[in-house]
């Protein structure tokens, strides 16, 4: 099968028995019913990948179970959370194994320890619940998408799903209390020209290293001629 962030395809249907052993470690609960599946690798994009499932069947060591504990948060809110971009950088932030450049995963451990958002009161109820509307559409664009056959068809969809996605991450901020950059200035700083390309560091730093190794290499060649010099003034006139 294949599971990513928000699409899940089981594969063909396999069987295998249920041992004492699979129980143990992992009971029947974290295979059946609603629940979201959240792989151990993170994306290219060092995003944490999760999905919605509710059939039975089992997995294996590389993909974590999360299953609520009551009705409410919903499962779908959770999901949108964990899939959301702002908890894929706060994970990247303080799990140095979450950069590595080879095969960057999380541990259940680490998964527990990520601060989900409280949706008490009053004022969370509106977020919680556009939140969980968001994400279901989020599923049935994935399912729209894998059964789209023309590329304008899936162009579309594709749209449809970026723009979705990028009105859940502004959700889970404000559940968080974050205001995005863009708001923020619109709010604040109304008027302020928005973020230049932020070339002009890098081509100092560039700058700099090749003044740097430019220094460098002459203080290096300078100090062997000396170095030579010193030798042969101080070499005996005679050999024996």
């Amino acid at each position: 099968g294949e599971m990513l962030r928000y699409k899940l395809d089981v594969g063909p249907a396999a069987f295998e028995s249920f041992t004492s052993e699979i129980a143990t470690s992992k009971p029947l609960r974290f295979f059946n019913g609603p629940r979201i599946l959240l792989r151990q690798l993170l994306s290219r994009k060092f995003r944490l990948q999760a999905v919605f499932a509710e059939e039975e069947f089992l997995t294996n060591q590389s993909v974590q179970s999360i299953v609520p504990r009551n009705a409410y948060p919903s499962v779908f809110a959770l999901l949108g959370v964990v899939n959301s971009r702002l908890l894929s950088w706060y994970f990247c932030q303080i799990n140095l194994v979450a950069r590595r450049d080879d095969f960057p995963k999380t541990i259940i451990k680490q998964t527990r320890e990520l601060p989900f958002p409280s949706f008490e009161g009053a004022a969370h109820k509106k977020p919680h619940d556009t939140l969980v509307a968001h994400v279901e559409r989020m599923l049935k664009l994935h399912g729209q998408l894998a059964a789209a056959k023309s590329p304008h068809e899936q162009t579309h969809v594709q749209r449809d799903i970026a723009a979705t996605d990028r009105a859940i991450d502004q959700l889970v901020y404000q559940l968080y209390g974050l205001t995005p950059d863009e708001k923020w200035d619109a709010r604040h700083n109304p008027g302020r020209p928005g973020p230049g390309t932020r070339w002009a560091p890098v081509l100092g730093v560039i700058a700099a290293l090749m003044v740097g190794g430019a220094v460098l290499m002459g203080t290096i060649a300078y100090g062997g001629q000396k170095f030579f010099e010193w030798q042969l003034e101080n070499e005996p006139a005679t050999r024996r």
